[in-house]
């Protein structure tokens, strides 16, 4: 058993999206928390690795950041 679910399967890696629109010119101090966390993060159980996508835009104050987590239990966790 160990590492499967109920139904006797394999769990499945999990994604999180979040889409943020950060208020015009607080991008800087957004990107330099975001960073803190990030390292903060690593210490979450079950927690793969986060990729952050910018708008080409120079002054683009969108940023999408993907989560990626082993099991839909370690992502909830990490919600809650």
């Amino acid at each position: 058993m160990g590492s499967e679910n109920q139904d006797g399967e394999q769990p499945s890696e999990v994604t999180v999206v979040v889409n943020i629109k950060i208020k015009p010119g607080c991008e800087k101090g957004y990107d330099e928390w975001l960073g803190r966390f990030l390292i903060l993060q690593r210490k979450v159980p079950g927690y793969l690795g986060t990729t952050t996508i910018m708008e080409t835009s120079k002054d683009s104050t969108v940023r999408h950041i993907v989560h990626r987590f082993r099991d839909k239990a370690s992502a909830d966790a990490w919600e809650n």
